[in-house]
């Protein structure tokens, strides 16, 4: 006989109950884990109030200055660093349309290949964000550089070549592959070999080739549209 809970349970059952237990809490933890996936990271856009205290659908000169800042102390460690990088997501977006952060927007995004940025000692990469006067931590669940800078941030996706084609990295990828089935990839070529460069806060930055092509595969439901946060429409 063991005790739980003041209730005298035939060790039999005890297994049997501890088994339960176990696969109830891992049921528990693989729905915590997909229901705060990878979706999670647009989720912003829909309960913003959520997200931060007050929503900004405009930002103001200080706010953009700040973006200036930070995108030409990414751009320059990035090229002494030797790693090709370019816009993606939201910042490319605005680089397209506004030649700047988009209004709306709440960071910078940029991303790089792994092969490349893997060839860089982790103590190099943390002396150049400091020499830079950035903050920063890797997120490995989603494989991801998250950068601070003052009241800004920039979020440093990284993405690895497998085939003809690359893919997100982070362990959630590798645990719930299904995630990242339908998006989160894109051919090689649109990134590979002398990007084109366009004006992106003041400063002129890689961006994929054929422009909006790339936004295809990462917003396959709706990359042709304008989509704001609630709140700024």
């Amino acid at each position: 006989m063991a005790r739980i809970f003041g209730v005298n349970i035939p060790r039999r059952l005890n297994r049997k109950l501890v088994v339960v237990l176990v696969v109830l809490l891992l049921i528990i933890v693989f729905f915590q884990l997909t229901g705060n996936s990878l979706d999670d990271d647009e989720e912003w856009y829909k309960h913003p109030n959520i997200y931060f205290k007050e929503l900004t659908c405009e930002h103001d000169d200080f706010t953009i200055k700040l973006f200036d800042e930070l995108t030409k102390k990414l751009g320059r460690m990035f090229e002494e660093l030797g790693i090709s990088y370019f816009l993606c997501y939201g910042s490319l977006w605005g680089a397209l349309k506004f030649q700047r952060t988009l209004p709306w927007d709440r960071n910078i995004d940029i991303c790089v290949i792994y092969h490349q940025i893997a060839t860089v000692d982790e103590q190099k990469l943390y002396s150049a964000f400091k020499q830079a006067g950035l903050n920063y931590y890797y997120n490995s669940r989603r494989g991801k550089y998250i950068v601070n800078y003052k009241t800004v941030s920039a979020e440093i996706t990284v993405f690895e070549k497998i085939g003809n084609h690359v893919e997100r990295i982070g362990w959630e990828k590798r645990l719930f592959p299904h995630l990242y089935l339908n998006f989160q990839n894109f051919p090689y070529q649109l990134v590979d070999k002398d990007l084109p460069r366009i004006k992106f806060n003041n400063l002129d930055v890689p961006v994929p080739h054929q422009e909006f092509e790339i936004q295809k595969y990462l917003y396959p439901e709706n990359w042709w549209k304008e989509v704001k946060p609630k709140g700024c429409l």
